[in-house]
């Protein structure tokens, strides 16, 4: 935690850059979720695995909200939700790099979204 909601989220993006592109830890998410578009027993491990994830970092809009940055009643999954799909639609779809630039874009989106009461 950065102590702001824009930091937390930047932090957010780039640990889901970093599981994307760190040659150590790559194969697991990617498995994961090449594993559930086969497999139900897979497919049910990934919701639950993604639903704890979005689950502890909708902490990060809780926090926000509590600090002024972010209007009450912001959808904190969604908000998570946002952060993260330019990465995973770049990984899965499109085969471009992610990279830091990519978690900071990514996140200051989500975040502008989340202020204009998009969710």
């Amino acid at each position: 935690m950065t102590g702001a909601v824009e930091g937390d989220l930047i932090a957010l993006a780039t640990e889901v850059v970093d599981a994307f592109t760190d040659p150590a830890t790559r194969a697991v998410p990617i498995g994961l979720v090449a594993a559930a578009l086969h497999s139900d027993r897979a497919a049910e491990a990934k919701r639950a695995y993604y639903d704890a994830r979005h689950e502890a970092a909708a902490a990060i809009a809780a926090r926000g909200v509590e600090r002024g940055e972010l209007p009450p009643g912001v959808d904190a999954r969604e908000l998570v939700r946002q952060t993260c799909a330019p990465i995973f639609y770049r990984v899965f779809v499109s085969g471009e790099p992610v990279d830091r630039a990519t978690a900071e874009r990514a996140a200051r989106a989500a975040l502008a979204a989340a202020r204009a009461g998009v969710f």
